[in-house]
């Protein structure tokens, strides 16, 4: 890719664009039926981290092979994957790729993902080991699994609009 593409945005929208970074940009996920796609997209998070107009880039959703196909081709090394994470699905593989690689996993479904849906036969938050677990340390099913994260090195974001519960999500560096 030898020239730039024609940027077709206009920072004219807002006065002070030009001074605006953001922390981090991430490409959603792979289209696997076209990944010269992706590489393009990809590439054009690398120009935004060359001019920076972003701090860090990253990816999303990226599986070990789209991962190893991106790797081959990309200047840059993505600073993230964001995936779903949590103790019924662990993704060991994948994981061990960002390890090799220093891509940080950030688990984007940190406590439980189809398992903490209303109507799941078997839900993470009544999971025996983790209600025994948090018994001990006088803690949720949740706070626990957090807590296993953070102990593993990932970044989880966990969602909820509940205060409360923003709250609780935050406490789990006692134990």
């Amino acid at each position: 890719m030898g020239t730039r593409p024609h940027r077709t945005h206009s920072t004219r929208a807002r006065p002070n664009s030009a001074s605006i970074a953001s922390d981090l940009l991430l490409l959603h996920q792979p289209l696997s039926s076209r990944f010269d796609l992706t590489l393009d997209a990809y590439r054009a998070l690398e120009m935004l981290l060359a001019d920076g107009k972003v701090r860090a880039i990253g990816v999303s959703n990226f599986m070990p092979d789209h991962l190893q196909h991106l790797l081959a081709k990309a200047s840059v090394v993505p600073a993230v994957n964001q995936i779903e994470v949590h103790p019924y699905f662990q993704q060991r593989a994948l994981q061990r790729l960002h390890v090799e690689h220093g891509i940080l996993t950030q688990a984007w479904s940190p406590i439980g993902g189809i398992t903490s849906y209303r109507g799941a036969q078997k839900r993470s938050f009544d999971d025996p080991t983790l209600l025994e677990i948090g018994r001990q340390h006088g803690k949720s099913a949740a706070q626990v699994m957090l807590r296993w994260h953070l102990h593993e090195g990932r970044s989880a974001i966990p969602k909820s609009t509940k205060p409360a519960r923003i709250a609780e999500n935050f406490d789990v560096f006692d134990f």
